[in-house]
């Protein structure tokens, strides 16, 4: 019978989350300036509760400073109840 990464390593491995931004306006004064739509602002969180639910919890985030893109980060921390800090 063979080992589970996780029983052979006697840790859990490692997953890699990537993530789009949440849905957007259309239009700003500039692509990098477009915020999130109000759909999307209620679907970042229920993203980030989601990834609660099934224990995802991140170690590290790598965020654009686009700003739709800190604003899907901010609130998808906020839906799983993440300090948003670990974002780099």
């Amino acid at each position: 019978m063979q080992q589970s990464v996780r029983e052979a390593s006697g840790t859990a491995p490692r997953r890699l989350v990537v993530m789009r931004h949440a849905k957007a306006e259309h239009s700003a004064s500039t692509d990098h300036a477009r915020a999130l739509a109000d759909r999307g602002l209620g679907d970042a969180v229920a993203a980030g509760r989601w990834m609660r639910d099934h224990g995802i919890e991140p170690d590290a985030a790598l965020v654009s400073d686009a700003l739709r893109t800190q604003q899907t980060w901010t609130q998808v921390a906020a839906g799983a109840g993440w300090d948003e800090d670990v974002a780099v």
